[in-house]
């Protein structure tokens, strides 16, 4: 019998060239999609107003990446971040209504908003990255290693109740005429982020690392982070400095610099101090500055994570007497027990104080989970 010539078919031929390329050398490429979903319910008071509310928190919000790297030879790996959020109700952002409610924000009136989108290139020389990321001192101030920093840190206070207006005593329903917690009772943590270069030395003398960035607006920082364990301690520290000489959507030129040291003790008793300071430059001869200290003693124990925290805010050449007297202060007790790995419950009780005449504290309770996949 005569043999049959057989006609290569494009599946025939999409085989071959699989075939074929999976002998060829490949670089490895790694894509991960991950993200969380963080979601509280907190009970606010005033002075005036209570309300039950459902919001996402904003310590920590719900959020997606994407992310890619691949080792190209020679010790050199590129990659890149992708990351949204996405928040329904965000606690940053609630307040009570004319009602005295608070309302309900629906993931249409938030949006999506970009985090990260930057790329990379790192080696034994360093990282250098491109694109929206965290500028170099972006969480300097916000060390932590107590454990509880998905409901309390130094930048809680903003982050769950910064749109909530202390009241002034009057008693009416709705809005406070006082401060906002924002305004007021916040930690200054650089720039966040923001469309920059920046670069990463590899690790010095097995703790420190060094970054530095540059963005629009003349925007600059710097920082030196240390971590490390010494005779079974951990500790953890970054220091930062940084300014922005142009104008960033409303936001004047001004100066920060952030401190922060967590140490965690063997047996779990755990130690959390930061510092920040800003200076706006408003061109009237003064220099408003604002600064908020933090502190935070902690205890860790297998699935238990417990913290007390104190937070202080001091003006300095505001422009009024009355303000630059006061200290608002916030102590906030927290708990948080880790169910898995990847899975945290958390719980926690926070107390406001504007110290200004005639201003009503603000207190929240608060419980929630965060879930992660990776």
């Amino acid at each position: 019998m005569a043999k049959e010539h057989l006609q290569p078919t494009l599946l025939s031929t999409a085989v071959a060239a699989g075939l074929a390329a999976a002998t060829m050398p490949a670089h490895a490429l790694s894509l991960g999609i991950s993200g969380q979903i963080n979601k509280q319910m907190s009970y606010v008071d005033d002075g005036t107003n209570t309300a039950f509310a459902v919001m996402d928190n904003t310590n920590s919000g719900s959020r997606f990446r994407f992310t890619g790297e691949e080792d190209i030879g020679g010790g050199l790996k590129v990659g890149g971040v992708w990351e949204w959020q996405w928040q329904n109700t965000p606690s940053s952002g609630a307040t009570f209504n004319s009602a005295g409610e608070i309302s309900e924000t629906t993931a249409t009136d938030v949006g999506l908003q970009d985090r990260k989108t930057e790329l990379y290139f790192a080696s034994k020389w360093g990282k250098v990255s491109l694109g929206k990321g965290d500028g170099a001192g972006n969480g300097a101030a916000e060390v932590d290693l107590s454990g509880t920093a998905v409901i309390d840190y130094c930048g809680a206070n903003g982050d769950q109740m910064g749109s909530f207006s202390f009241q002034t005593g009057v008693g009416q329903r709705g809005p406070g005429a006082g401060p906002s917690v924002g305004s007021v009772l916040g930690c200054f943590d650089m720039f966040s982020r923001n469309d920059r270069i920046r670069y990463d030395t590899p690790k010095l003398a097995k703790w420190l690392t060094v970054s530095a960035s540059r963005a629009q607006a003349n925007t600059e920082e710097i920082a030196v982070r240390a971590s490390g364990t010494a005779g079974g301690v951990k500790i953890a520290a970054a220091l930062a400095t940084g300014s922005r000489d142009g104008q960033v959507a409303g936001d004047r030129p001004r100066a920060v610099t952030a401190i922060s040291a967590s140490v965690l003790l063997k047996m779990g008793l755990n130690f959390t101090l930061s510092h920040s300071m800003t200076e706006t430059d408003v061109d009237v001869g003064s220099d408003p500055s604002q600064s908020f200290t933090y502190f935070k003693v902690g205890w860790r124990k297998g699935k238990h994570n417990v913290g007390l925290g104190f937070g202080q805010t001091d003006f300095d050449n505001s422009g009024s007497a009355a303000v630059d007297s006061s200290n608002p202060t916030s102590l906030a007790l927290s708990y948080v027990y880790n169910l898995a790995k990847d899975v945290e419950i958390y719980a926690a009780y926070r107390d406001l104080d504007a110290d200004f005449t005639g201003v009503d504290g603000l207190s929240s309770l608060t419980v929630g989970s965060r879930i992660k996949w990776k």
